[in-house]
């Protein structure tokens, strides 16, 4: 986050080439390299496109999370990566923004990749276009004024109007670029990357010159370690065909890098973007080696038993019927809640034993896994006490050839119609029309409620004499 007050200047401006190309990397690379190259030759392609575009996914997936954007459990990013099932609602989970952002970021990291094939070189423009990219998704940024924090319109691929510099934890400032050297700053980045020498340079150090310098520089009001993560894997896709991976769990070994590289110690920061690279080699190359195992193919074998509707397990498949089932169940709430009972009738949300059984599903579907299940209740205390619950219940369909991939229905009257949804009526969102069918069928089973406990409130008031 920016802090837009202004000071005396701090900045020191960005380091030459010369300073940078005299860093070696290890043999660490060029070994991994040489194992990948070799793997990569005896590889199926599309097995190698792949994986390699798994590694892309990760990074568009990471970058906006080192930023703060969002936060990943583990695990999350190699399904995303792997587009894995039901990853999409995975991201949605995290938050309603997070598939956009990474789509955004996704695209950024194609687009360098495109660029990265050609033999352009790196312009202001470019860069401007990609920042335009990687953005789209994001409207304001947050800045410190003498105000407190204000959220500020974010200019997509324009340079930043106003200080950008970062208060320290510390209470020191990091100082990036002034507004006005902005532009001058980026003029010189662009020479030194188009110096004969430059482009004669090893990767790694190609890509941490041209990350650290730009850092250095800042120029975007928002978004500069995203572009320059994209930015130094036009030089990781040109050696190796691989972007820059950075984990946010890597965040503290990362901005460590960075400090130590703004002190002078430029090795370190070149270490770890040689460390990210080879990490992100040996994966490929051992993930082709596993496929050589046939292990995919195994297990591939195995889970076909046990697929259903749209390719997805049983387990899989129940969790989208479960999301439909709290969506029933609110509703039976909403609709009890917004009758005129008078203030004598109590109307319950609940989460209770279950008492349905498998076999009031019949063999077209599989019951409850679990004894657990919600309901709504109708109650009232005076002048006598009466009450009852109803349960809706889920059922799966057994077989993929059944249309209707789930059943609900009323536990507290079997009589009453089932209600039958397709896969595709749910997921990966609960259509329209579908909602009108639920309402439709929450009509009815409330309505069968609300007519046995009129029906049991007069019982019971006739059993104790209170009517005629």
């Amino acid at each position: 986050m920016a802090n837009a007050e202004s000071g005396p200047p701090g900045y020191e401006p960005i380091s030459t080439w010369d300073s940078w190309e005299v860093l070696s990397v290890s043999s660490t690379w060029a070994d991994s390299l040489s194992i990948y190259e070799s793997s990569r030759t005896v590889a199926d392609s599309l097995k190698f496109d792949r994986l390699v575009r798994a590694e892309m996914r990760k990074a568009a997936l990471e970058t906006g999370a080192i930023e703060g954007m969002y936060s990943l459990q583990r695990g999350i990013t190699r399904s995303v990566a792997l587009e894995g099932t039901l990853w999409e609602m995975k991201l949605d989970e995290i938050g309603p923004d997070v598939r956009s952002h990474f789509q955004a970021q996704l695209d950024a990291f194609e687009m360098t990749l495109d660029f990265a094939t050609s033999s352009m070189p790196v312009t202001e423009a470019w860069i401007r276009e990609l920042h335009a990219v990687l953005c789209r998704n994001q409207k304001t940024y947050r800045v410190l004024t003498d105000l407190g924090w204000q959220d500020n319109p974010l200019e997509l691929g324009a340079y930043k109007k106003f200080p950008n510099n970062v208060t320290l934890d510390d209470g020191s400032i990091h100082w990036y670029a002034p507004v006005a050297d902005v532009a001058p700053e980026m003029g010189r980045l662009v020479a030194e990357m188009i110096r004969p020498d430059f482009g004669a340079g090893h990767a790694i150090v190609q890509a941490a010159y041209c990350h650290h310098a730009f850092t250095t520089i800042h120029p975007f009001a928002d978004g500069n370690g995203r572009v320059a993560r994209a930015l130094a894997s036009v030089y990781l896709y040109r050696a190796a065909g691989i972007p820059l991976v950075v984990f946010s769990d890597e965040v503290e070994d990362y901005f460590s890098a960075l400090a130590d590289a703004d002190s002078g110690h430029r090795e370190t920061f070149v270490r770890f973007v040689e460390d990210r690279a080879v990490d992100t080699l040996n994966t490929i190359t051992m993930q082709l080696r596993a496929s050589e195992v046939g292990l995919e193919d195994l297990a591939g074998t195995i889970r076909g038993q046990f697929l259903t509707h749209g390719d997805l397990s049983y387990q899989e498949l129940r969790i989208i019927g479960e999301r439909l089932l709290t969506r029933v169940s609110d509703k039976c709430y909403e609709r009890l809640a917004n009758l005129e009972f008078g203030t004598g009738v109590t109307i319950g949300k609940i989460s209770n034993q279950n008492p349905v059984q498998h076999v009031m599903f019949g063999t077209d579907y599989l019951g409850p896994t679990s004894i657990q299940c919600l309901g709504v209740s109708l109650s009232c205390g005076e002048p006598v006490s009466v009450g009852l619950m109803e349960y809706p219940a889920l059922g799966v369909a057994t077989s993929k050839e059944n249309p209707f991939a789930f059943s609900i229905i009323a536990n507290g009257d079997t009589s009453i119609l089932p209600l039958k949804m397709r896969l595709s009526d749910v997921h990966p969102s609960i259509r329209a029309a579908a909602d009108t069918r639920i309402d439709s069928w929450v009509d009815l089973a409330m309505g069968t409620l609300v007519r046995k406990f009129t029906q049991l409130f007069e019982k019971e008031k006739r059993s104790r004499g209170l009517i005629p």
